[in-house]
């Protein structure tokens, strides 16, 4: 596969000096050299293939930096380098490194990595998302009360319900999670997920 161009959005993103650009200007080529499509998402690069999302370049403030990936369970780690983000993320895995230094030793690992995450990408493999959870109480009385709040949710990919009933039951006080459900309801009749805009 050929390299693909840089996306000159994106191009303050990676002048930003800091202890890390120097790291991920060289995952930049990593990932440009992939072939994949460099876009600006999320004020992110983020490269695709056939416009779908495959990776992303990320830099965490100053804790961390790295490469995050779609369906990063799917991706061939043969070093257990990928972790997930938080302790309720299923389908992104991202590598985490801390110093621009270790970029150079790992390119032929990162280099695999990405032309699995490729090969994911191109065999259409996604990660199911999490069915197995319960619902919070007050969500399950508000959909009880109105049926067409019933169909709108049921209507939703299960992602979108689990981010739903995720931020509803964050909330520490009763009346908060009544306030998130009906701050929740627009978002829900429009098909969307509590993280979507």
């Amino acid at each position: 596969m050929t390299s693909s161009q840089p996306n000159p959005e994106l191009d303050p993103f990676f002048a930003y000096e800091d202890a890390f650009s120097v790291g991920l200007r060289q995952l930049r080529q990593l990932a440009l050299a992939s072939g994949l499509a460099e876009e600006r998402k999320w004020k992110i690069p983020v490269y695709t293939l056939d416009g779908k999302p495959v990776l992303a370049v990320y830099r965490m403030r100053e804790a961390f930096f790295g490469l995050s990936f779609w369906n990063g369970p799917l991706v061939a780690d043969p070093n257990g380098l990928l972790v997930f983000p938080g302790p309720n993320s299923k389908q992104t895995k991202r590598l985490e490194l801390t110093d621009s230094a270790q970029v150079e030793p790992l390119t032929a690992v990162l280099a695999g990595m990405i032309a699995s995450a490729i090969q994911v990408a191109r065999s259409g493999a996604k990660i199911e998302a999490a069915t197995d959870f319960e619902l919070e109480p007050e969500l399950v009385e508000a959909l009880d009360a109105d049926p067409e709040f019933a169909e709108a949710f049921a209507a939703l990919t299960p992602g979108r319900q689990r981010s739903h009933n995720m931020h509803i039951g964050q909330a520490k006080q009763h009346q908060t999670r009544l306030n998130r459900i009906e701050k929740a309801r627009p978002k829900i009749f429009a098909g969307k997920g509590w993280n979507e805009y």
